[in-house]
């Protein structure tokens, strides 16, 4: 029920509605419809009116009752945290004092039991070659690889974006859509935002480099530099 009540007074503490009587006429949320009988027939009520332990004839009342409560018993701060951090170190549970010390290392928490984290751990790391999608760390991945396209064929980054199409210019960007997409794990949308192309082109830049004379090399090069 602590559950029920922190997701339905979510729009009142984002400042959508003012009050929890206001969030009774609020239709976005689950709130009202335990409330409203005939609404959202597909809303699983009686699991949420089986936990409030009450008589048919005051559900409602003791569940607005459990609304308008408190309780100083570290669950709203759970609920806010998780029990979870997950990242590019692993699965550590969340204790508050080292959550404000995650900086990189976590991407994401959640809440439930540590194999319930390792299922969430296990679907976020597929498609991004072992290793959660950590934005800082991503972002300085990027710089390393865009400083080394241009670098490899002295041309500067900007010109990597500018849709030249120099044969210097062609390689460089080449590389940099395999490098991406298949060594950083990012899909060809972003390596399209990332080069200012269309995904498509991302993708046939990101072929023709794989059948390049260079590939190799160039891959060993990268990986160690990648590391």
């Amino acid at each position: 029920m602590k559950l029920v009540r922190y997701i339905h007074m979510n729009p009142v503490k984002a400042g959508i509605v003012s009050s929890v009587e206001a969030l009774d006429e609020y239709p976005w949320t689950g709130h009202y419809g335990l409330l409203n009988a005939n609404s959202y027939r597909w809303q699983d009520k009686d699991s949420v009116f089986k936990e409030i332990n009450s008589e048919q004839r005051t559900m409602i009342s003791t569940y607005l009752e459990f609304m308008n409560g408190t309780e100083e018993d570290g669950t709203e701060s759970l609920l806010e945290t998780g029990t979870f951090l997950l990242g590019s170190h692993g699965i550590n549970r969340a204790i508050s004092a080292d959550i404000k010390k995650a900086g990189r290392q976590y991407q994401f928490s959640v809440l439930g039991d540590i194999e319930y984290a390792k299922f969430i751990y296990d679907m976020a790391n597929k498609g991004r070659k072992g290793s959660l999608r950590i934005r800082a760390s991503e972002h300085e991945k990027v710089d390393l690889i865009l400083d080394y396209a241009s670098g490899k064929w002295g041309i500067s980054r900007r010109l990597i974006r500018s849709g030249t199409r120099f044969s210097k210019i062609i390689k460089a960007r080449e590389l940099a859509s395999f490098t991406l997409a298949h060594c950083l794990g990012l899909n060809f949308v972003d390596c399209g935002r990332i080069l200012n192309v269309s995904s498509e082109g991302a993708r046939l830049a990101a072929n023709r480099f794989s059948k390049s004379d260079d590939f190799e090399t160039t891959l060993r090069e990268l990986d160690d530099l990648l590391k």
